[in-house]
């Protein structure tokens, strides 16, 4: 009998983890070494970089965020991410283009609604799962 090769859980995870669904940096010239916020099917990262390549790497599972918000300016956004773990100091990255912080709290805010309902996300069609991530995510009013 030929062997099929399947994946294991793991390894699905672990592919699953490495397609990125948004990725946003601080804005230069006002950050001139840039953070970023790092979304994915699972989780949520921001990387926080200093002076003589220092790294600050906060991670957060979908299911641990209780909520996101996108502060925005007349120039500029931050985005504010609210867990479970972290309740006294929110994860937060300021100097963000306002489109992009909005962006990224529609479709954290869409991966929060599609996992409370169950939902399975698609990663094959990456755009069109973006929209509708983001279409999810849109707040009303």
């Amino acid at each position: 009998m030929p062997k099929t090769e399947q994946k294991a859980p793991l390894d699905e995870l672990a592919d699953e983890s490495n397609v990125v669904l948004f990725h946003i940096k601080t804005v230069f010239p006002i950050t001139p070494i840039p953070s970023s916020v790092i979304v994915d099917k699972h989780k949520v990262s921001i990387v926080k970089r200093g002076f003589l390549r220092v790294k600050q790497v906060f991670t957060v599972n979908h299911e641990d965020i209780s909520s996101v918000e996108a502060d925005v300016g007349p120039f500029l956004a931050s985005i504010v991410i609210n867990t479970r773990f972290f309740a006294p100091k929110p994860l937060s990255l300021n100097y963000l283009s306002k489109k992009e912080a909005i962006q990224a709290r529609r479709i954290i805010n869409g991966l929060l609604v599609a996992r409370a309902n169950k939902t399975e996300i698609d990663l094959i069609d990456l755009t069109k799962t973006r929209q509708q991530l983001i279409e999810l995510g849109k707040t009303n009013g």
